[in-house]
């Protein structure tokens, strides 16, 4: 069994007007989504060194009505895809 330290510093989403209510419910969903992201499809090989990530960009669209639990499934998905797809 192979252990993940993952430590996130700071996600910035820009455009999204989110309440103070909302921000631990984006939080929760980034957190159980990459969980789940990474016991399925395990760890990706950018991370498997130890390797130390300053920034990932991504572009996030939620139409309609913001849905805190979506968008943080959202900004976890763009993550993991980021770190499998990336070269850092």
């Amino acid at each position: 069994m192979t252990n993940l330290n993952l430590h996130i510093d700071q996600i910035t989403l820009e455009g999204f007007d989110l309440s103070r209510a909302q921000r631990p419910q984006v939080r929760a969903a980034i957190q159980q989504e990459l969980g789940r992201l990474f016991l399925a499809h395990g760890i990706p090989s950018t991370l498997q060194s130890g390797a130390q990530i300053s920034r990932i960009p991504t572009e996030l669209s939620t139409p309609g009505k913001l849905n805190p639990a979506h968008l943080g499934q959202q900004v976890a998905r763009s993550i993991y895809a980021n770190l499998q797809s990336a070269r850092y």
